[in-house]
């Protein structure tokens, strides 16, 4: 047994170590990246940029392939809310991580395939990342069921940054998965529409095959009829694969070493207790 003193001290000590760890899971910052950023695909800040509809019923997925055996605890996101009208209402999100379906004889893209992984018991916060220039023209937004292309609807850029180091998904180094996401409001509110950005080909040069759009309710197990998402009629890259941007992250190695520190102090600690 430990005196309320000694207690007091260990829980402290233990209280630090996962506060230290905590930094490595919150903003990312293309300034200052986070060094154990396993994959980039940066939002596109132009006027070419495009924010395609995410909001529920609409799902949509892009493809990105492990380079990292360790597992992700961080997922980054950028967007914007049509006209810049934002939501009065808490808005809520679904976040999958499916396997890879490559072309095949009925499809001449690739698209998810198996349901794998879904973000649970997570926490997530969003930063103002980007505004253009409010003289000027803005980026676009793009809803593929109705094929419709309307630019200038938005001048703020949003990032999104998703905390899922409780629950997360541990991959296979080398294999190819799709980050599946959509948005909705718990409270069934038919608010602001939410738009997926675009990345900027420039910067980010386009990888394996484009992003795809479905519709439904984005639940384990269901499957859907995935589209391919193409640059629409009446914008600069008309007809060009359409790449979404996010990037992903896994814990630093620090981070690892603290966290393994405070578990196994946790233990030791519970052990001497029962002694």
């Amino acid at each position: 047994m430990c005196s309320a003193r000694k207690c007091f001290v260990v829980f402290a000590v233990l209280g630090t170590l996962m506060f230290l760890a905590a930094p490595a899971m919150a903003d990312w910052d293309p300034d200052n990246p986070n060094p154990n950023t396993k994959w980039i695909q940066l939002p596109d800040l132009t006027p070419n940029g495009i924010d395609v509809l995410v909001t529920a019923p609409k799902i949509l997925a892009d493809d990105w392939k492990c380079n990292d055996p360790r597992p992700v605890t961080d997922i980054h996101l950028w967007g914007s809310w049509k006209y810049d009208e934002e939501p009065t209402s808490d808005l809520a999100y679904r976040v999958q991580i499916w396997s890879d379906q490559p072309v095949d004889a009925l499809h001449d893209y690739s698209r998810p395939k198996q349901f794998l992984w879904e973000a649970t018991d997570f926490t997530w916060t969003e930063r103002l990342y980007h505004q253009l220039d409010p003289t000027g023209p803005g980026e676009g937004w793009y809803d593929p069921n109705t094929g419709l292309y309307e630019p200038s609807t938005d001048w703020n850029i949003w990032q999104l940054n998703l905390d899922v180091s409780k629950n997360p998904f541990h991959q296979v180094e080398g294999s190819v998965y799709w980050l599946v996401v959509q948005a909705w409001f718990p409270d069934g509110t038919e608010g602001p529409e939410l738009g997926w950005k675009t990345t900027d080909p420039n910067v980010t040069p386009h990888w394996n095959d484009d992003a795809v759009w479905a519709d439904g309710e984005l639940l384990p197990g269901i499957s859907f009829g995935w589209q391919e998402l193409r640059y629409p009629d009446g914008h600069e890259f008309a007809g060009e694969s359409m790449d979404l941007s996010f990037v992903i992250t896994v814990p630093e190695p620090g981070t690892l070493a603290l966290l393994a520190t405070a578990g196994l102090g946790l233990l030791l600690f519970a052990w001497r207790r029962r002694k």
